[in-house]
């Protein structure tokens, strides 16, 4: 009878048991702290950790384009190629389950920051390419490492960013191994695209891209050739008698502005016809566009001008002197303006008998905010190539090296404030990879439009 009475207590006990686990309600989960949409740079890690209510017991599975990727409560996901991915969560339990949706946007790892062109040493090397991206953070050599080690031209002078693409010219092509004079490649990934060597004579060293269709390349102290971008081939010069300095070129409205000496020359983007040209009093140091599209130029000689040019006729339509301002006659470009502003410039100017100086002009007197050496710069020792002036932050980026002869290994590209106070040292010898940019004689600083991702969204 006790056995009995034991067996129907235990049965009992076991059908409460099991009616209580039947019975038992489960809230379907809730996915929260996750957003619809993620604008990422390629090959950066998008952390992605969602909040879930009612998890007990459930069930993660992520899927990236459909395919199941993960089953863990977190992802992370690094896109290798630019391009839209769709995430998908699905997190499950008795209760039901609950579905969140990511679209994600890579875009290309070398759309926003700067590009740093190097020469390389003429007797043995080649050019190369460096990247900061808009959080300050460096890549060195970005060509060599996205081509299996091919190479810039040698003597590496300019470059462009058009049509999605950088077109980098050098001075000498082939020599120490590199591809060819003009350099095509993809502006989101370095990857080649084509070479254009041939037709091209003397040392190529400045670039304008008006369109898709052609571009325009200048011999120092020489013509400047018409590229046909379609069938990538030098099909002609432009028809003139000027012989073009080694400066960079300005592009506004499909019309192309380049200094010849003393005189500004304006070529028809579509034709490569000369459209009119016009002589300044002295030698052209610089032709930049300001952020509303005005022509400016700067002239040295007996007296020292920053002009307002028509960029309809090359009519002078205002003129600056700059009294108490030294000007660099050593640098394919002397001078930038002002970021947002079409009255400010910045100009580098020499201390003896380099480049030593930079100084700030407006309506009101000139005022040094720089000048080498510096202990903000302590391996700084002079001045090489062109300095540029962010058109969005407003900050100065100037190339440098310690010294010539071995001093060349240990160079770098400088950063400072509008008013001249240290931002950044990318130093050839930092021993922090994303400080670090080996800038072999700078050819020139390159900023991306729009600058930051922030700026386009």
């Amino acid at each position: 009878m006790k056995k009995l009475f034991t067996y129907v207590v235990l049965a009992a006990l076991m059908l409460v048991v099991s009616c209580g686990e039947v019975n038992e309600m489960v809230d379907a989960p809730l996915i929260s702290e996750l957003k619809t949409e993620y604008y990422v740079k390629q090959g950066s890690k998008l952390e992605l950790e969602p909040n879930v209510v009612n998890d007990k017991n459930a069930a993660y599975v992520w899927t990236l384009n459909s395919q199941e990727v993960s089953k863990d409560k977190k992802y992370t996901f690094s896109p290798e190629t630019s391009g839209e991915y769709k995430i998908t969560l699905t997190v499950a339990n008795n209760g039901g389950e609950a579905v969140h949706t990511i679209n994600v946007s890579a875009y290309p790892k070398y759309k926003y920051g700067t590009f740093v062109l190097a020469e390389g040493n003429m007797t043995n090397e080649t050019g190369t390419l460096s990247f900061i991206d808009h959080n300050g953070n460096a890549e060195d050599s970005i060509f060599i490492k996205a081509n299996d080690g091919k190479k810039l031209g040698n003597t590496a002078q300019d470059l462009v960013i058009a049509n999605g693409n950088l077109y980098i010219v050098s001075q000498n092509g082939t020599r120490n191994g590199g591809l060819g004079r003009l350099v095509i490649a993809d502006a989101g990934t370095a990857e080649l695209k084509a070479v254009i060597d041939e037709g091209f004579s003397g040392m190529t060293t400045n670039i304008a891209v008006p369109n898709d269709k052609y571009a325009f390349v200048v011999q120092w102290n020489g013509p400047m050739y018409i590229v046909d971008l379609v069938s990538n081939k030098v099909t002609g010069k432009v028809e003139t008698t000027n012989r073009f300095s080694k400066m960079e070129m300005v592009v506004i409205d499909n019309n192309v502005y380049a200094a010849a000496g003393r005189k500004l020359v304006k070529v028809d983007g579509n034709t490569g016809d000369v459209l009119k040209e016009t002589e300044m009093e002295g030698q052209i140091a610089g032709v930049v566009k300001t952020h509303a599209n005005e022509l400016k130029v700067l002239v040295t000689g007996a007296e020292r001008v920053i002009w307002t040019i028509s960029k309809e006729n090359l009519l002078k339509l205002a003129r600056k002197s700059l009294y108490d301002i030294s000007v660099s006659s050593m640098m394919k470009r002397a001078f930038d303006a002002e970021a947002k502003s079409n009255a400010g410039f910045f100009i580098l100017g020499n201390k003896g008998w380099s480049p030593g100086l930079i100084t700030y002009t407006s309506a009101d007197a000139g005022r040094e905010i720089f000048s080498l050496p510096s202990a903000d710069f302590p391996d700084a020792g002079m001045f090489y190539g062109p300095f540029s002036v962010n058109p969005e932050t407003g900050n100065i980026y100037f190339g440098y090296v310690k010294g010539y002869g071995p001093d060349y290994l240990n160079n770098g590209v400088a950063v400072i404030s509008p008013d001249g106070k240290k931002i950044m040292d990318y130093n050839s010898k930092n021993t922090d990879v994303a400080k670090r940019i080996d800038t072999r004689f700078c050819a020139g600083i390159y900023f991306t439009d729009p600058f930051s991702p922030h700026k386009s969204n």
